[in-house]
């Protein structure tokens, strides 16, 4: 996958999404998969207004597709909305907000920001599902990358590490890295009875009296000095590169919703196509998939 998307994705996009019509025609096939049944009377006939309605014919409600979901009652037409997951799910590096002005042709860099954060809002309701398991932890500094920062910055990291591979992330910004600024992340982010793993200079007295087990990174090799766990290390060198890459925010208060972005777009990885992708976003934007905490 390219840093943007390419010219076959731009074209599927408009072959699949020529019209406002097209877009609630699809967002109301994922909404029922089995069918369209009325919230009012459980009709399954009806017909689609001007309005891009759907017009119940036993009870004659107007049903929209778009009830209850993000793209309800906003003037951004869903077209753009779709473009923006669109560009979203099939940038590697994700996206910026000047990007999203550029491609979206929006007069307003306030705005291009403003559609990018209401987005990541809703799907941040993942982020807050506490990490679990073996847990790797750590810190990586960004005051050198991207804009200048106006104090020194570190951001600590926790890595879920599976069998496979790496897991879900999360981020934190951190002014001063502290052992137990350290200790208070790994309480926000991390289950009680998870494995901490981290490089052995902090936790080790705090964390078995907070319901956590404690273990010293195995780097391998000798170290001149105490070193994050690989895990953190291999989170922090994508961070700093995307960072240069794609983050254009200079306040640093704005920082911490860069990392949001980072972790959702990281979070997002997925074995299957960026189209699988784009539809999980719609559908979880729709509230049509199962938060983590609600089972399934």
């Amino acid at each position: 996958m390219s840093s943007k998307p390419s010219i076959r994705d731009i074209i599927k996009f408009e072959r699949l999404f020529r019209t406002e019509a097209d877009c609630h025609s699809y967002l109301a096939r994922q909404r029922w998969r089995a069918g369209f049944r009325c919230p009012q009377c459980g009709s399954g006939k009806a017909w689609r207004t001007r309005r891009e309605l759907l017009h119940c014919a036993k009870c004659r409600a107007d049903v929209s597709a778009t009830a209850g979901t993000l793209f309800h009652g906003s003037r951004i037409p869903l077209k753009n909305w779709f473009w923006l997951v669109w560009w979203l799910t099939h940038r590697q590096k994700g996206f910026s907000s000047l990007a999203l002005q550029r491609e979206l042709q929006i007069r307003s860099y306030k705005t291009a920001w403003r559609w990018s954060q209401k987005l990541r809002r809703v799907l941040d309701e993942e982020s807050h599902v506490l990490l679990s398991g073996r847990v790797a932890v750590g810190t990586s500094r960004v005051d050198d990358v991207g804009p200048s920062q106006s104090a020194p910055l570190s951001v600590a990291i926790a890595v879920e590490e599976e069998a496979g591979g790496i897991g879900r992330i999360r981020l934190k910004a951190l002014e001063f890295p502290t052992p137990e600024a350290l200790v208070e992340f790994v309480s926000q982010t991390v289950s009680r009875g998870s494995a901490i793993v981290n490089d052995g200079t902090w936790g080790a007295e705090d964390l078995p009296s907070m319901g956590y087990t404690c273990r010293p990174a195995r780097i391998g090799r000798p170290v001149p000095r105490p070193a994050p766990p690989p895990a953190v290390r291999e989170i922090g060198s994508k961070l700093r590169r995307w960072m240069a890459g794609s983050c254009v925010c200079t306040p640093c208060r704005h920082l911490q919703l860069c990392l949001d972005g980072f972790a959702f777009r990281d979070n997002l990885r997925v074995p299957w196509r960026p189209e699988a992708a784009f539809e999980w976003v719609i559908r979880y934007t729709a509230g049509l998939v199962p938060r983590p905490d609600e089972g399934g």
